[in-house]
């Protein structure tokens, strides 16, 4: 005879490296992070539906969606689980891979929602600095590069371009834009390209095994598909001097083609819920508040997990360093027909400062 428990709304705690996975949600035609989570709580016996097809029953929700090949250190998701869920840690990390780690089980209200209680999503971008130096650096190898302190004080003042409510059409595809919100002259589409960015800054850096990395922290309300990368992307080419950066505003004014960038260096790495924690302070303590999984082992899976492979990837193929020195060919693209004779000086500029280089990267090879 089958017994039957009890369901409480959870909040689940979680971290996991996106390499092997095409994102966070679940998809039929490709292995998924939440495919291998719900397998996991099936398995303990937590999840009260008896498939992946009925999963809707639970009202499982994200707080926020990662795309193919992004990680995340304090990724949150909330779903109805058996009452027994508490202490269950160990045993549901008994059944997920080495690359998914599950933090903690927290008992929240019934009418909690992990993305419309999320009031800002904090990405980390691990960059290395060679991306940022100018083409007219004299560095003999781009593994010596370190940058100035005054070149890492222009970055940090250029990423204050970012603050604020902006326009990120440029930033995203269009062509999804279109699709969902039809003409980009209404209303509704105006509202969706429009994003408020709480912080943009950029760490000091540190050096990984010979080679220069800094951690460049983004938060905002919410993102837009690839929003993120064109934004790094963005940055490089006016920190290289490729795009004028006279000419910054007209990235979030004109229509402009920015190229995307890499996604592996890219992951989440906390969401807020300090208005869900507000609205319930004082309920007796039959809620907890809500807040960034922290302890030992979520640093240790933070940096073993997730910054150590994306800085050894950049290492072993040199992904980064390929895509910003192709940059300069994509000048024309992003450029105005007002610039076009700055577009061939600077490419001029680079071939000869690239040849000089005394660097080649091995040959990338396909995942």
């Amino acid at each position: 005879m089958k017994v039957l428990h009890r369901v409480y709304n959870y909040v689940i705690k979680f971290s996991y490296n996106g390499y092997n996975y095409h994102g966070l949600q679940i998809n039929k035609f490709a292995p998924t992070v939440e495919e291998e989570l719900v397998k996991a709580l099936s398995e303990s016996g937590l999840l009260p539906c008896p498939s992946i097809r009925y999963l809707w029953s639970t009202r499982f929700n994200r707080a926020s969606r990662t795309d193919r090949g992004v990680s995340a250190v304090g990724q949150l998701v909330n779903c109805f689980l058996n009452s027994f869920a508490v202490g269950k840690e160990s045993e549901v990390n008994s059944f997920l891979p080495r690359d998914i780690m599950v933090h903690s089980f927290i008992p929240t209200e019934s009418n909690f929602d992990a993305y419309e209680w999320a009031n800002h999503r904090h990405y980390c971008f691990l960059l290395p600095t060679y991306c940022l130096a100018e083409l007219d650096e004299t560095s003999v190898c781009v593994k010596d590069y370190r940058i100035p302190l005054t070149k890492l004080w222009n970055v940090r003042r250029l990423l204050l371009n970012f603050h604020g409510g902006r326009n990120y059409e440029n930033f995203t595809c269009k062509k999804k834009l279109r699709a969902l919100y039809g003409d980009p002259s209404t209303k509704a589409y105006r509202t969706a390209v429009y994003r408020y960015i709480f912080e943009c800054s950029i760490e000091d850096p540190f050096v990984y095994d010979g080679v220069e990395f800094a951690l460049i922290n983004i938060k905002g309300d919410s993102f837009l598909f690839n929003q993120i990368r064109k934004m790094i992307t963005c940055l490089m080419m006016i920190s290289r001097g490729i795009y004028p950066e006279r000419d910054t505003a007209d990235v979030f004014q004109k229509p402009t083609a920015i190229p995307l960038c890499p996604g592996f260096p890219l992951f989440l790495e906390s969401i807020a819920n300090d208005r869900f924690n507000r609205v319930h302070a004082f309920n007796n303590g039959r809620v907890g508040p809500l807040r960034a999984p922290s302890g030992p082992s979520v640093d240790d899976f933070r940096q073993r997990r997730i910054m150590n492979p994306i800085m050894q990837r950049e290492l072993d193929y040199f992904e980064m360093y390929s895509f910003s020195s192709s940059l300069c060919s994509k000048l024309v693209e992003i450029g105005t027909e007002d610039d076009s004779s700055s577009a061939a000086c600077h490419m001029k500029q680079y071939r000869s400062v690239r040849n000089s280089l005394r660097f080649d990267p091995p040959r990338l090879l396909s995942f």
